[in-house]
């Protein structure tokens, strides 16, 4: 495994994401699809970006808002300002204000679950926090494209102090 991802615990405030919605089947399927569909998502929303107004230049976010049926629900978006309304077939999420475990990986996607495993099942278990109720957020920028060995991307674990 590469070395572990670096961490930073802050306090976001409240933000509009606008993009496109697709649903998939998780890991724990012997059917899961999200290797296909996320990539898809992303494509698709590309091919749109100029629909959306008021997007934060070179920043994008990929938004798992939690399980229904067995469908994981994920959005790809872009950070937006201002009251206006989604364009056809895309939606708006307002991810709330709260306390953020951002975890930074380093390298290859291929590499990312590592990344994943160390955040969710050392960190977080040993750590004086515990997940609140709100979206997992990846966080792309300029960063995260280039030579692999540079690329750098976030993922964003909603946390709380644990009882």
């Amino acid at each position: 495994m590469r070395d572990n991802p670096t961490l930073r615990i802050e306090t976001l405030q409240e933000f509009k994401i606008t993009g496109l919605l697709t649903l998939f089947r998780n890991a724990l399927h012997d059917d899961f699809d999200g290797m296909t569909k996320i990539p898809q998502v992303w494509e698709k929303l590309h091919e749109r970006e100029n629909e959306i107004e008021n997007v934060s230049p070179g920043f994008a976010y990929g938004v798992m808002m939690g399980e229904e049926n067995g469908l994981t629900k994920y959005v790809a978006g872009f950070s937006t300002e201002g009251d206006f309304a989604a364009p056809k077939d895309m939606v708006d999420i307002l991810i709330p204000e709260g306390l953020w475990a951002i975890f930074t990986h380093h390298g290859s996607l291929e590499t990312l679950q590592d990344s994943n495993v160390y955040a969710y099942e050392e960190w977080l278990p040993n750590s004086e926090y515990e997940m609140r109720m709100s979206p997992h957020i990846e966080f792309y920028s300029p960063k995260s494209e280039g030579p692999e060995a540079e690329m750098e991307m976030e993922f964003w674990i909603p946390i709380q102090k644990s009882n």
